[in-house]
């Protein structure tokens, strides 16, 4: 799953945006980007998702009912290393190819309704990347960095993404830069 370096990260997890509140979660939740390198998959996981890229400019995208998206894929109880696996065999067919986490969503929901599904007060959504560029075998289309921006900047992933292709400057339209060199997007910071 990872390159073997589970129990020390090769580099410590750092918070790069917050959604707050998010909309998709219920009330008082809000939904924190997390980006490094070769990061330790945090616990508990509801869904995976792999980053495919081509050279520094293309990411791989496949089309879902709603727009363009990563390949994911929901663990349903799932261990991230299986679902990693599963996802893997289904996107670019080797599934013991070494991945990374370069990231992670953590939906962060103080008090869940009865309704919501999720481990609560946290629930993660680790983003992988393969050590080495393999092919999609998987419908889906190669997409340029800036149009990938236009596509999916709405995204939380997207700012893991956008991080990890040097691609801070195409953040969601609509916001206004931070004193820090972030990005402030409606209900969306950039840290």
């Amino acid at each position: 799953m990872s390159s073997g370096k589970e129990d020390v990260p090769s580099r410590a997890p750092r918070l790069i945006g917050v959604v707050d509140p998010a909309p998709w979660l219920p009330r008082g939740g809000r939904a924190e980007a997390w980006a490094g390198d070769d990061l330790v998959v945090p616990d508990p996981c509801i869904l995976v998702r792999i980053l495919l890229t081509r050279g520094e400019r293309r990411l791989f995208l496949v089309e879902t009912e709603r727009g363009p998206d990563l390949p994911s894929l929901r663990l349903d109880g799932a261990t991230p290393a299986d679902g990693l696996r599963r996802l893997a065999a289904r996107t670019h067919g080797e599934v013991d190819a070494v991945h990374r986490c370069i990231g992670w969503i953590r939906n962060v929901v103080p008090v869940p309704g009865s309704d919501y599904p999720h481990p609560a007060p946290y629930a993660y959504v680790p983003v992988f990347e393969p050590l080495a560029p393999l092919p999609p075998t998987v419908s889906g289309a190669w997409v340029d960095i800036d149009a990938a921006a236009d596509r999916v900047a709405d995204r939380h992933w997207w700012l893991i993404v956008a991080r990890r292709l040097n691609a801070e400057g195409r953040l969601p339209r609509g916001g206004s830069a931070l004193l820090n060199g972030g990005y402030r997007a409606p209900a969306r910071r950039l840290l």
